[in-house]
């Protein structure tokens, strides 16, 4: 019956969508120079917010934000020095748009744009904090032209390619459970 599904989507199915996109973004970094860097651009992939965002908004918030958390903690573990950083950012993020988005309608357009917003708030705060723990030299002009600008590209490419399947996933893991 629909139990047994609800089981498969929510504790196999959806943590293999995220864990293939974690991997994923390893996967492009290793074929992007130097930890995503070429020349002197940065740049951080985030498929895995991604997705976040458009499980919460087609399929369920809360258990989007258990795995967003859980996701973040190790997204912490092995790529940052800063632990609890992701585990928290993920969540919270995903959350706040999700609250922002409540009254519109689930267009791709607009969940598109709120993604991109999500995604200038993680690097924001993420260059904050390690501009005040010391882990970050770079000012605000070079960070918004090294690394957000490139960030958001390759992010909007992703989106471009990707946003209609994912949406299509996501429903239809909702529409399983219903």
């Amino acid at each position: 019956g629909s139990g047994r599904w609800r089981v498969v989507i929510r504790y196999v199915a959806l943590p293999l969508i995220f864990l293939f996109l974690f991997i994923m973004e390893s996967v492009f970094l290793f074929f992007v120079p130097s930890y995503g860097q070429i020349n002197d651009y940065m740049i951080v992939p985030h498929f895995l917010f991604i997705s976040f965002v458009f499980s919460a908004m087609y399929y369920q918030r809360n258990t989007t934000l258990i795995y967003a958390f859980i996701f973040g903690a190790i997204f912490d573990i092995f790529y940052t020095s800063l632990l609890g950083v992701y585990a928290y950012l993920f969540p919270l993020t995903v959350y706040l748009v999700c609250k922002v988005m409540q009254p519109l309608y689930k267009k791709l357009a607009i969940i598109f744009v709120f993604t991109l917003t999500g995604i200038i708030f993680i690097e924001f705060l993420v260059f904050g904090i390690q501009s005040a723990v010391g882990k970050s030299s770079i000012g605000i002009e070079e960070f918004m032209y090294n690394r957000l600008w490139p960030t958001l590209v390759i992010n909007i490419v992703f989106l471009l390619l990707f946003s209609y399947g994912l949406k299509k996933i996501f429903v239809k893991f909702y529409k399983i459970e219903d």
